[in-house]
């Protein structure tokens, strides 16, 4: 299997945050605001997990990994 591609990230992110396109790729603090929870974090790393038949590599989820879309898909799915 192969890792998500960035719409299946976007679309599971604007789905699960009940945002638009443009709030999910321009919202740099998802964490930091409380737009998206830890519990939602790890329903994201699921579906990340399922998508590659991984596991996410440990050094990648750092909570500072989940701010951005671009953070989440540049450094989450690294490796």
């Amino acid at each position: 299997m192969t890792k998500p591609s960035e719409k299946e990230l976007l679309d599971w992110l604007m789905n699960e945050l009940n945002l638009s396109e443009n709030e999910v790729k321009t919202q740099k603090q998802l964490y930091s605001n409380g737009i998206i929870s830890s519990f939602t974090i790890v329903k994201l790393i699921r579906f990340i997990e399922t998508k590659i038949n991984s596991r996410v590599c440990e050094e990648n989820l750092a909570l500072e990994n989940f701010e951005s879309f671009d953070s989440i898909l540049n450094k989450v799915l690294a490796k």
